[in-house]
């Protein structure tokens, strides 16, 4: 789901919700104000993700189509 023109935060937030349960992601994903990664750049997890077993090495972002 491309948006290539501003959105009313209303609006904004409603289609995040949408994406959040579509793609069943995190709670981080229907926040408009936080910054999404970027596909082709590394996720580092953080040390409370690596204390809960995930591994150190960073992963690849990547688009996940359904």
């Amino acid at each position: 789901y491309f948006i290539d023109n501003p959105r009313d935060p209303i609006e904004a937030e409603t289609v995040a919700k949408a994406l959040k349960t579509h793609c069943n992601c995190d709670h981080g994903t229907a926040d408009i104000n936080h910054v999404w990664r970027i596909p082709g750049t590394l996720n580092w997890p953080n040390k409370k993700k690596v204390d809960n077993g995930r591994s150190k090495k960073p992963q690849l972002v990547k688009v996940v189509k359904s």
